[in-house]
């Protein structure tokens, strides 16, 4: 139960609503995540993510494992982009560095983890947890609200001006290779 001490309300600017996490996850580090549900947490994966924790390559990586009952659960699936509530736990695996020449140990930590995991893990995927390599994965996100984000992102931006996220591509892209139309076309 929630110490209704420990609960505000505040209105707050967007500014300072995208930029409160900056002192935990400062511009000029390196970042990679990968991110999953799982309906049930088995011994098999329990013991993967514990044994996991022992080689983690930088003190400041997370394993976040997340319940999503409560207020969460109540909402229809259909009434929010993030639908999906078909599973009670979410993980991400968030890599976090500071060195580039460290790169290439600290994305594959996370990618051989989410590997090993996956096969636990339902179809799915928080948009919020993506990383840049992963846009084949995006209708993953949206799942049966897809067509209809792609209806939304084809009527108010049909030339995908907006495409530097885990993009959902409008409508005349969405089948095809995922690239900003050229201007004059």
């Amino acid at each position: 139960m929630c110490n209704p001490d420990s609960v505000s309300s505040r209105t707050v600017s967007f500014l300072n609503l995208q930029t409160m996490a900056d002192s935990v996850f400062p511009h000029g580090r390196r970042y990679y995540t990968k991110s999953g549900y799982f309906t049930y947490l088995d011994d098999q994966t329990i013991d993967r993510l514990v044994e996991a924790v022992a080689a983690i390559p930088s003190p400041d990586t997370q394993i976040e494992l997340a319940y999503l009952g409560g207020a969460a659960a109540r909402m229809a699936a259909k009434e929010t982009a993030f639908g999906d509530r078909g599973a009670p736990f979410i993980l991400n695996l968030l890599a976090n560095w500071s060195e580039a020449s460290a790169d290439d140990g600290n994305i594959s930590w996370i990618r051989g983890l989410f590997n090993q995991l996956r096969p636990s893990m339902k179809p799915g995927v928080y948009v919020n947890f993506m990383s840049g390599d992963e846009q084949d994965r995006v209708p993953e996100a949206y799942q049966e609200r897809w067509d209809r984000m792609v209806a939304v992102k084809t009527h108010y931006d049909p030339r995908n001006f907006f495409r530097l996220n885990q993009n959902v591509p409008p409508g005349k892209l969405a089948t095809g290779p995922f690239h900003r139309p050229s201007d004059t076309g």
